[in-house]
């Protein structure tokens, strides 16, 4: 039983918690309630709900992570790539850190922290001698530079 509440909720936080998705949702029950006399209306009703329902769906964690993934490239065998010789610098982009949540030592790391662990993994294959870190900051108060602080996180690692 615990199982299944664990995945209903993972399914249905974002559904609920997400402005975007209780505004569909007002959207699709505007389209159901919407009166209808004649069948032009008919069809305007059904494919405003086909749109709404599609838009929804399509807008979903899973599914976008699910295109998200069938876009990248899938991740390398290093020792493949050494075969290939190796390169004057590893470069990871930004994306990485949360720069408005991290204080000081505790550093909020974001959905691509990937890009951190995949470089030192090339890095220690010796693809290449250095690790090139290009990024400033995503937001419009650049006060706080995430280069630095994936620098720091880089040295951390080895």
């Amino acid at each position: 039983m615990q199982t299944v509440l664990f995945y209903t909720s993972k399914l249905l936080r974002p559904i609920f918690a997400s402005p975007y998705f209780l505004f569909l949702f007002f959207i699709l029950a505007a389209f159901i309630l919407l009166p209808v006399q004649n069948w032009k209306k008919r069809a305007v009703k059904w494919t405003g709900i086909t749109l709404v329902l599609a838009l929804a769906t399509l807008s979903t964690p899973a599914v976008s992570r699910a295109l998200t993934y069938s876009w990248e490239t899938q991740l390398g065998d290093s020792n493949a790539l050494a075969v290939t010789g190796t390169y004057d610098a590893i470069v990871i982009l930004g994306g990485t850190v949360d720069t408005k949540t991290t204080r000081g030592e505790q550093i909020m790391l974001g959905d691509s922290a990937e890009r951190l662990t995949g470089a030192v993994r090339l890095f220690k294959a010796g693809i290449a001698p250095r690790i090139l870190v290009s990024v400033g900051s995503g937001y419009v108060d650049q006060t706080v530079k995430e280069a630095p602080i994936m620098a720091n996180i880089l040295q951390t690692m080895g």
